[in-house]
């Protein structure tokens, strides 16, 4: 039995230039008949076949996602993160925003305290290293 050798192709010219894959053949002509099918469909969904209907609907309506509404809480920039929470807690109580947007919005003031906790260890560091490289130039 033939083996290839290692590190020799098994087709060293390859495939020759210009020639189509199948896949690309086969795109080709479906999508010069796209035209014809979509009249087909939208015929066949006129005509009342419910299967055509939804194929066009599905297709070339994007789907309707729920949206909420803006809302804005008077949340003061300089107000501990647990009294800008409570406030998110006592306007979701209240009905003034929903729970998915008090959920929302607590989980942002959550990301906010992991912001400000990392933000105060690289200061937290930086003091230290300082301190250290200070202690170090004077005992030389």
């Amino acid at each position: 039995m033939a083996r290839f050798t290692k590190g020799r192709s098994g087709n060293p010219k390859g495939r020759p230039r210009g020639t189509k894959s199948q896949a690309n053949a086969l795109r080709e002509r479906i999508v010069a008949e796209v035209p014809e099918i979509v009249d087909n469909l939208i015929t066949a969904a006129k005509g009342g076949d419910m299967m055509a209907a939804r194929m066009l609907i599905e297709r070339a309506i994007p789907t309707l996602r729920a949206e909420e509404s803006r809302v804005t809480l008077d949340l003061p920039d300089d107000a501990p993160l647990s009294d800008r929470g409570a406030a998110i807690l006592r306007a979701v109580a209240d009905g003034r925003i929903t729970p998915s947007q008090g959920a929302a919005m607590v989980q942002s003031l959550a990301g906010l305290a992991r912001i400000i906790e990392i933000s105060e260890l690289e200061n937290r560091i930086a003091a230290l290293e300082a301190a250290k490289e200070a202690q170090s130039c004077e005992r030389h």
